[in-house]
């Protein structure tokens, strides 16, 4: 409530937009009473780092918090109060969850400011240049709220962008896209490759075979729903290329960040849009799963071989 206390005083419009705001940054919603999103309070650091807070939280997804806060517990019971209680460790979901979600808000705060700081950012303060940065790295995988004006990017900058609205948040969390648990799955295996090594070592846990392939079977299922949905829009609407796969991922993603193109779609290309959010929301595996029939009898095969790369 004091980031808005500040710009509208104290008023039952200042503790609504506190707990309208609050609810959509922690669900990442991302709607906000605002024709412009957050864009004028870009220099807003107290309310701009509130919102992104509640973003994170909403991201990392229930279990991680309650993992994170029964660890916390422990650690100060068997510290502080000397109680000989077994301190639960945090769990390779948590650990992984946390290590990418804040590689990927790092990441992508140094990327975002490398690419824009001379031409979108430069007309702002170094307070705001910074403060957009950081909250674009941290709204862009599925919150969907904007404190810059999206539509004059650089290339470089919306390919980047692409790439966080498609990773998404944790499994579990208020947030979409193919989830941070899932890159953490294929980077294992794909370290796991390099090193020659049939066992897929994440946190020093085995993963089992039947977790990798679904973290694989996510991403082409979840590129394959993209490819579509791009391909369908280029046919019904007549934007640039670059303008539809960013409309196509962001409402895979449901991020709804839009380059300015989604109040001038057809009919046709809204539907399109509306069942990407839908694919994006329930997550392509889960849709598959509920129409393919599981096999009641699996036979054993012989061994094939098939040349790759």
């Amino acid at each position: 409530m004091v980031p808005f206390y500040k710009h509208f005083g104290l008023s039952w419009k200042t503790f609504f937009y506190s707990v309208f705001h609050s609810i959509s940054a922690f669900c990442n919603a991302g709607f906000a009473l605002f024709s412009n999103s957050l864009e004028g309070f870009k220099s807003d650091s107290l309310l701009i780092i509130a919102i992104a807070c509640l973003i994170i939280l909403g991201g990392i997804s229930f279990p991680v918090i309650m993992n994170v806060y029964q660890h916390t517990k422990e650690q100060i019971n068997y510290k502080i109060r000397k109680l000989q209680t077994p301190r639960p460790s945090l769990t390779m979901n948590t650990k992984a969850v946390l290590v990418i979600t804040f590689i990927l808000i790092i990441l992508g705060t140094i990327i975002f400011y490398g690419l824009e700081h001379k031409d979108n950012l430069v007309q702002h303060s170094l307070k705001a240049q910074y403060l957009s940065a950081f909250f674009q790295s941290v709204t862009l995988r599925t919150a969907g709220f904007n404190s810059l004006d999206l539509t004059h990017l650089k290339t470089p900058t919306y390919l980047i962008m692409l790439l966080f609205m498609f990773i998404g948040a944790a499994a579990g969390s208020t947030a979409g896209g193919i989830k941070v648990n899932t890159i953490a799955v294929i980077y294992a295996y794909i370290k796991a490759i390099f090193k020659n090594r049939f066992s897929v070592i994440l946190y020093g846990h085995f993963l089992p075979k039947y977790v990798v392939s679904k973290a694989l079977l996510i991403v082409l299922l979840a590129s394959i729903a993209i490819f579509t949905g791009t391909l369908l829009l280029s046919i019904t609407e007549n934007f640039t290329f670059m303008d539809i796969l960013f409309e196509t991922v962001s409402a895979f993603g449901t991020v709804g960040l839009s380059t300015g193109i989604t109040p001038s779609l057809t009919a046709l290309g809204k539907i399109i849009i509306t069942t990407m959010m839908f694919l994006g929301r329930l997550g392509p595996l889960t849709i598959m799963a509920a129409f393919v029939a599981k096999t009641k009898f699996q036979a054993k095969y012989p061994e094939g071989y098939i040349n790759l790369g």
